[in-house]
């Protein structure tokens, strides 16, 4: 890293402010802030594309669940877009309403983040412009009084899914003894926009990950974190709750302290579903690939936290090492040893065959096939260690962003290149280090590890600076 680029590291570390910000009194950042969606991951499926054919599959399936009566009336309320009604849609999954008059620290802590997160999906709805479903085909969504002005706001990444996600972190962080309900919520939140025939499933799963990088991104600011700490001692205060902070043997909680993907979504499609296609292009795509990304799929084969660090080291602007950054390094150690056993459990409730023992083919790291066999394809532990420390890499430094969610997303895109796992493996896993990242962050252990990381690396860029 140069003189300027350590010089400018200081100065977001001290400050958690970007040059050059203008943003509006009940925003936390402004547009320009977050990471743009579009340098860190790829563009929607076209049309004409095999990619394509899973969201009309999933639109389809959207129009079919609309015969529920519950689930369309689910998916109608989902659909309302003011900060009132949202709160009442997440309050029976938080275990309380959040008002202005019963808590207005809280309240006003969410009014604030979801007028500043909902940004982070504006400039590649902007960029891509992609056409809704519902208009796509001429056909009407079930809530009627947005058509008209949606049909000019872009469909990628979900506006909705985004803000339903982020919104679902946020909670289960102040939350966490309510976080199985919370996620789940959260996750449906964003399924309603398949149903309702506002979205793509593309955009939907696009959008998950943006809220992640979201919510990584606004940790990263000053304020936020102080109205957030208020908001969770009025919150502790009235509800009585006590959060159980256990530490586990080796990393900060035990297994059983993290919402597990199994319990809110569906299961991996089996090889007789339509879904399963996706996973098939998947493959197939990511055999294509290998000319060009295959190399970056071998060097990306390691997952420990070591691994990692060595590997996003370029992406974060420093060499994260023993004896560059150790609290950072000995940080992401720690959060390994969770995501492992975390990733370990998920794997072993149930058994899917990796790609590459499907079709009986080799992949492209032949060594490691053997001892594969017999684990579990889902999800990806790779993805899980990966786009974890991805999120916590981008809080730590967020000039940095868009570079570092590029080489987190990349990570996991390594096995499915690799042969070694199947798309909707990398989805999932990405979805679930999302869910253990916000969890973490109810920690005061791992907050208190985090305060110090940041410490070091202000002394680092002072260091290497001169």
């Amino acid at each position: 890293m140069n003189r300027k680029s350590f010089i400018l590291l200081l100065f977001l570390l001290s400050t958690t402010v970007v040059l050059g910000q203008k943003k509006a009194s009940d925003q936390y950042l402004s547009i320009d802030e977050f990471p743009n969606a579009v340098n860190y991951l790829p563009a929607p499926p076209d049309t004409a594309s095999l990619a394509f054919v899973d969201d009309f599959n999933q639109y389809m399936w959207g129009k079919a669940q609309r015969n529920n009566a519950q689930r369309r009336e689910q998916a109608r309320f989902g659909a309302v877009w003011d900060i009132d009604s949202t709160l009442v849609y997440f309050s029976g999954a938080f275990g309380m309403t959040i008002t202005k008059e019963h808590t207005p620290k809280l309240y006003r802590l969410v009014e604030k983040y979801l007028n500043t997160t909902y940004q982070a999906v504006n400039k590649a709805k902007e960029y891509y412009f992609r056409r809704r479903p519902y208009a796509q085909f001429n056909e009407h969504t079930i809530y009627l009084p947005d058509e008209e002005d949606l049909k000019h706001n872009g469909s990628y990444p979900s506006g909705h899914t985004n803000r339903g996600w982020t919104l679902a972190l946020l909670l289960s962080e102040i939350n966490p003894t309510r976080q199985d309900t919370i996620i789940s919520c959260g996750y449906q939140y964003g399924i309603n926009r398949v149903i309702a025939g506002y979205h793509w499933q593309s955009d939907v799963d696009a959008a998950f990950t943006v809220a992640a990088a979201a919510y990584a991104r606004i940790h990263a600011d000053a304020q936020f974190c102080k109205d957030l700490e208020a908001a969770k001692k009025e919150y502790l205060r009235i509800s009585g709750i006590k959060i159980d902070n256990s530490p586990s043997d080796k990393g900060f909680l035990p297994v059983a302290q993290y919402v597990s993907v199994r319990n809110f979504m569906p299961a991996p499609p089996d090889t007789t579903e339509m879904r399963m296609f996706k996973d098939y292009y998947g493959y197939w795509r990511g055999k294509s690939l290998r000319a060009e990304r295959g190399a970056q799929a071998i060097k990306d084969a390691p997952s420990w936290a070591k691994d990692i660090a060595a590997n996003y080291s370029e992406a974060f602007g420093y060499p994260i090492n023993e004896s560059t950054l150790p609290k950072l390094l000995a940080l992401m150690n720690k959060m390994s040893n969770d995501l492992h056993y975390v990733g370990k459990t998920l794997k072993n409730q149930s058994f899917r065959k990796r790609p590459y023992v499907r079709f009986g083919e080799n992949t492209i790291i032949p060594e490691e096939e053997a001892s594969h066999i017999n684990s579990s394809s889902y999800p990806s532990f790779h993805t899980l260690a990966g786009w974890a420390d991805a999120l916590l890499l981008t809080e730590l430094n967020p000039a940095r962003s868009e570079q570092i969610l590029k080489r987190g997303f990349e990570y996991g895109q390594s096995r499915v290149i690799a042969g070694y796992h199947w798309q909707t493996d990398v989805d999932a896993a990405r979805i679930q280090a999302s869910t253990m990242f916000a969890r973490l962050h109810a920690n005061p252990e791992f907050n208190k590890e985090l305060e110090e990381v940041k410490k070091e690396l202000r002394k680092a860029a002072q260091r290497f600076a001169k």
